[in-house]
């Protein structure tokens, strides 16, 4: 542990020192550099300097009117910042050039915090900064790869002429319907690869990356049309409501699919269960079957949330920050308007903490339910609905708190007004929104240990530990969430909606700077 401290703060050293050698010299100072230089180097140069006399007296008044006046010697004499035959000019550091360095090299202070937490002492918080960058990756790939093949489909196939492109002039229907196709391909694709890789090992990634990828395709669809209608608060707010509408049709369209598969359609809501009873079975054959369709339907069902999750929530915050601030904060770019007053930003900070008590209330309210459940009987397929519906509604609170946090941190750094361009207004806002996020991973953690020591509930660090008799899928996937307990479920939430925080932090970011 002693080593790993050493080479965390050997590498923090590092990057602080790296960061002061960004920072552009001062004029005088360059000016001195420069005048050492010419000193040092002046014996050397005399008789190039009596050779380039007259070339100088005949090529330094045209330089002067045209480019102005030459400093230090002309344009072939000796320069003091460079010149064409002289010393090499000068690097000069703009703001863009400093900015491009400052995220980089802080990009890289977030990996080195990130690898240093995942060696942590205790496991939950390992667990949770795995968790953490693996919701941050897949975020930042989705929304990058989204952007991709939607600014391939826009600016290059539709608006391109005949016969590269089909020569159609973009407007916001377009946009608009662009953005359907997408979700729809991402939505259907999600499903069909989940089935493909059943029996992969690969089955988690593609649902996380499938699930963010129709997620943030859908942000963008609903999206535009919430800009479309950015006139009206009401239509806004109709818009996430024919949002809520869609998703659900979606979901019912895509579990009658899925019901079809099967020869038996009421097996469909009880194959969890059967998979379960398949392990005590003698035949291999149909255990590895059945455990291959319970992953499937888990990986499909938990990728459909998500994404549901994601994109109500986001259309969501863009209503509240719509009401609180008067303008429908921009789906791309730094955007021309921010809140002039801090009393909006405390507002919309109090809109995520009433999402996370709702996220709260909603837990307590599934687990209520769920010892309800046990000892009564419940039809299977009315029990999953259930419990999806519980799932799904936790998982709108926690993003909507995350997407809240998100506008309150660039808001709040933006009325600072610390930078002159935005683009280090959202490289800040990263900077804050990481900190501030692991430092309430581990806060959290510090609580729950603290709420379970004192119910004298058995530790919650047993949980993380794999069964070695166990079955290797079970393990993978860890204990489900209806084992685990009121605290430990909200944990895991808030964890999930900081990796979303984190991710979109740092891809706002890029994106600004890449402008």
């Amino acid at each position: 542990m002693a080593l790993a401290k050493g080479g965390f703060l050997s590498a923090l050293l590092a990057t602080v020192v790296g960061l002061c050698l960004l920072v552009p010299a001062q004029s005088g100072a360059v000016q001195s550099a420069g005048a050492g230089r010419r000193t040092s180097e002046h014996e050397l140069k005399d008789a190039e300097e009596e050779h380039k006399a007259p070339e100088k007296k005949e090529h330094g008044e045209p330089a002067q009117e045209e480019h102005g006046a030459p400093a230090e010697g002309g344009e072939h004499g000796e320069p003091a910042e460079g010149g064409e035959h002289g010393e090499p000019a000068e690097h000069h550091v703009t703001e863009t050039t400093l900015t491009a360095s400052i995220l980089l090299f802080g990009f890289l202070i977030f990996d080195i915090v990130l690898l240093y937490l995942v060696n942590w002492a205790d496991p939950n918080v390992r667990s949770y900064m795995y968790k953490m960058i693996s919701t941050t990756v897949s975020i930042f790939s989705a929304v990058l790869l989204n952007q991709a093949i939607r600014s391939i489909v826009l600016e290059q196939i539709l608006c391109s002429p005949f016969p590269r492109g089909f020569n159609i002039t973009i407007t916001p229907t377009i946009e608009i319907l662009v953005g359907l196709a997408q979700f729809v391909t991402c939505f259907t694709g999600v499903n069909v690869a989940c089935w493909y890789f059943r029996k992969s090992l690969v089955l988690h990634a593609v649902e996380v990356i499938g699930g963010h990828l129709t997620a943030f395709s859908g942000v963008a669809f609903f999206g535009h049309i919430q800009e479309v209608c950015e006139e009206s608060k009401v239509h806004v707010a109709v818009v996430f409501l024919a949002a809520i509408v869609f998703m659900v049709l979606c979901r019912a369209l895509s579990y009658n699919i899925r019901k079809a598969c099967f020869d038996d359609n009421s097996r469909y809501a009880t194959v969890l269960h059967e998979s379960i009873n398949a392990h005590e079975s003698n035949d291999a054959h149909e255990s590895h079957n059945a455990h291959a369709e319970s992953h499937w339907l888990e990986a499909v069902v938990e990728a459909e949330d998500d994404a549901a999750g994601i994109i109500l929530s986001f259309l969501m915050a863009q209503a509240l920050a719509y009401y609180i601030a008067d303008f429908l904060p921009p789906l791309e770019g730094p955007g021309s308007r921010m809140p002039a007053s801090h009393w909006k930003i405390i507002h919309l900070f109090d809109a995520s903490l009433l999402f996370l008590a709702g996220l709260m209330m909603a837990t307590w309210a599934h687990q209520r339910w769920m010892k309800k459940q046990n000892k009564g009987h419940e039809n299977h397929e009315k029990h999953q609905h259930r419990t999806r519906f519980f799932k799904s509604v936790q998982h709108f609170l926690a993003m909507s708190m995350s997407w809240c946090l998100l506008l309150s941190a660039i808001w709040s750094v933006s009325l600072l007004n610390l930078f002159k361009n935005a683009h280090m207004t959202f490289v800040l806002a990263a900077f804050i929104v990481t900190a501030l996020s692991v430092l309430c991973v581990i806060a959290l953690d510090v609580l729950a240990d603290l709420l379970d020591s004192f119910e004298g509930h058995e530790s919650r660090k047993t949980e993380l530990v794999a069964s070695p008799e166990g079955d290797d899928d079970a393990n993978q996937f860890g204990p489900s969430s209806a084992a685990l307990d009121n605290m430990e479920q909200v944990v895991r939430m808030i964890i999930g909606a900081f990796g979303l925080l984190v991710g979109l932090s740092w891809e706002k970011a890029f994106d600004m700077c890449h402008e």
